[in-house]
């Protein structure tokens, strides 16, 4: 997680400067043993501040300019599949809501803040939840969940696609809702650069589910413990793979 780890460095660095009064004075901290610790600090950073120097504190966009691609070719970065997500879907499953009445946890700044609360008072309730994160948290900001998009526009794809990547490539091909987006690139092109082509993940753009559910399905809403577990299980696998391609 060094990725998240020099993003919280960089901001503890700048809210210190008198030129970033935008800044909002908290003081994120990253832990090395703690990775759910860790990753909720770095959703505080965005919450706090939102859209603002992605080139900085936005994962997606941070990877690749370090991996040297100039900062308009970037901005074109996305996590392959959110953490996000299955992990506030996780904590509604368990019954754990936020105090304010919401019916989920949402990436603001006040229910943020009451995950680390509930992580720092060692809730055996939230607890179940984080220790089945704990690989994902680990993998999440590594270069096999990172992926460079065929255009920006499909950066909204969490409307449609829930920020899953069995669900966009879906939305990519026949009549999908991104089948419009591959103007310079075939969706072909686009799978083999992305290192997308793994046989757990589609095969003759036949579109594996992580979840081994329909893919029509309203994954996030219909969600039972052991789905989720399977869906957790098989992305982090995933990323292992993308992981070991990327590395040749």
């Amino acid at each position: 997680m060094s990725l998240i780890k020099n993003i919280i460095n960089d901001y503890n660095k700048l809210k210190n400067d008198p030129e970033n009064e935008k800044h909002h004075k908290f003081d994120p901290e990253y832990r090395e043993n703690d990775p759910i610790f860790s990753i909720l600090n770095y959703f505080l950073i965005s919450a706090y501040n939102p859209r603002e120097n992605r080139e900085i504190y936005d994962a997606d966009v941070r990877y690749y300019i370090e991996c040297g691609l100039p900062e308009k070719e970037a901005l074109f970065g996305d996590s392959m599949v959110s953490f996000w997500k299955p992990y506030s879907e996780a904590l509604k499953e368990a019954g754990l809501q936020p105090s304010d009445g919401c019916h989920r946890y949402c990436k603001k700044v006040e229910h943020i803040e009451e995950l680390l609360c509930k992580l720092e008072e060692k809730d055996d309730a939230y607890n179940k939840v984080n220790e089945k994160f704990i690989n994902f948290a680990k993998l999440c900001h590594t270069k096999g969940n990172f992926i460079l998009l065929p255009d920006r526009r499909m950066q909204n794809r969490g409307l449609w696609s829930e920020d899953r990547i069995d669900k966009t490539l879906f939305e990519c091909l026949n009549q999908g809702r991104f089948i419009n987006y591959f103007k310079k690139i075939t969706f072909k092109e686009w799978i083999e650069k992305e290192k997308l082509n793994i046989p757990c993940l589609i095969e003759n753009e036949n579109i594996y589910p992580l979840d081994e559910k329909c893919i029509h399905s309203s994954y996030y809403e219909k969600a039972k413990e052991k789905t989720l577990d399977t869906f957790i299980k098989n992305t982090e696998e995933l990323i292992k793979e993308r992981n070991k391609l990327l590395k040749e």
